[in-house]
């Protein structure tokens, strides 16, 4: 009988099944394998299309599974079919299949752009090979509020808690609800001169309102010039650590720095001990180093962790990435002008014991 490559719509594998492969296969328990999640994540997106997740088959039976999330992508301000690639997994007994190589030509066929994160060491010589580009660590910057946190969890040294009290000056700023009309503006403003997945209203719903676990802060942050941008966030409450997650910033780069006054202002408010921000783009990034957060790549002298259901420290203390596209042109991999950030590819997943 012959492997079958395929989405898991065209090879007509229901949710259940491919949600139950992601619970037998994946050593730890999996957000993935709970149908709820797995049908916000694949197939309640904007697009309102079928599961698109890649699957290998033989018969009725799952061999290998690349979670997939169809979402439009803007590259010199041209929407592509692009595809966020997300926890692929191969049965341990058919390793040995060439399963990955088919599975990514199949993804090639079809999409103009896909982008991966947290790439696993077994998995990245396959994309290599394929044709993807690799970027080792995304940028990552620190704001400590808390230095005790710092010293519980992270590497700490005495420069550490010098630099925390270094601040820049605030910026003044209005916070405002995100509306279609202002989101829109927004989004379509930005991708004219950056690299990214699409971020118009419907999407930032789907991501942040709809979502089935997270909490998540949707905000539009207008300056005194009424210049203006988004801002999400969210705050997880672990044992003895209070950290906020600012997964979106983008717009208006004079108004991105006035929400990072904001960021700073209301982790203040909320007790927060840490805020972290990952990001690809040199603009924004420019704005966190303005203002004196703390990046990782950079510091010997410091690090904290980025793994928190358990709190884990690994280095480096963010996340990789992989990119490819169809077209023949080094645009995609211009990567200052490229915005890829923790929203993205599925890297701010719940663990199943928060569902």
């Amino acid at each position: 009988m012959s492997i079958k490559i395929g989405s898991a719509s065209e090879l007509n594998v229901d949710m259940a099944s491919v949600a139950s492969f992601y619970q037998a296969n994946w050593a730890r328990r999996i957000a993935l394998s709970n149908e709820q999640f797995y049908k916000w994540q694949f197939l309640d997106t904007p697009n309102n299309i079928s599961d698109q997740c890649c699957l290998a088959i033989k018969g009725d039976v799952i061999l290998a599974v690349m979670g997939l999330t169809e979402r439009p992508f803007f590259l010199k301000n041209r929407e592509q079919k692009g595809a966020e690639l997300t926890t692929w997994i191969v049965e341990e007994k058919s390793r040995n299949l060439g399963l990955g190589p088919k599975m990514l030509d199949y993804l090639k066929s079809k999409y103009s752009v896909m982008f991966g994160m947290g790439i696993s060491e077994q998995a990245l010589p396959i994309y290599l090979r394929m044709g993807f580009k690799y970027l080792k660590s995304i940028p990552r910057f620190i704001r400590v509020l808390n230095h005790e946190a710092v010293k519980k969890f992270g590497h700490d040294t005495p420069l550490v808690k010098k630099l925390s009290k270094t601040k820049s000056k605030p910026t003044k700023y209005t916070c405002l609800e995100p509306s279609k009309h202002i989101v829109d503006e927004i989004f379509y403003t930005f991708a004219a001169s950056n690299n990214l997945f699409v971020r118009d209203y419907s999407w930032i719903n789907w991501r942040y309102i709809e979502h089935p676990s997270f909490p998540y802060q949707v905000k539009i942050i207008e300056n005194e010039n009424h210049e203006k941008c988004l801002v999400a966030y969210r705050v997880d409450v672990l044992d003895d650590l209070k950290i906020m997650h600012c997964v979106d910033l983008l717009g208006n780069k004079r108004a991105c720095l006035s929400a990072i006054s904001f960021l700073e202002d209301e982790s203040a408010s909320l007790e927060v001990d840490i805020i972290d921000f990952y990001s690809t783009n040199s603009d924004i990034n420019s704005l966190f180093i303005y203002k004196n957060w703390l990046p990782v790549l950079e510091y010997d002298f410091f690090d904290f962790p980025h793994l928190f259901h358990p709190i884990e420290l690994r280095r480096p203390s963010t996340t990789s990435l992989i990119m490819w596209t169809k077209e023949e042109d080094p645009s995609l991999y211009d990567i200052g002008k490229l915005y890829i950030t923790k929203q993205d590819c599925d890297f701010d997943r719940p663990v199943a014991e928060n569902l």
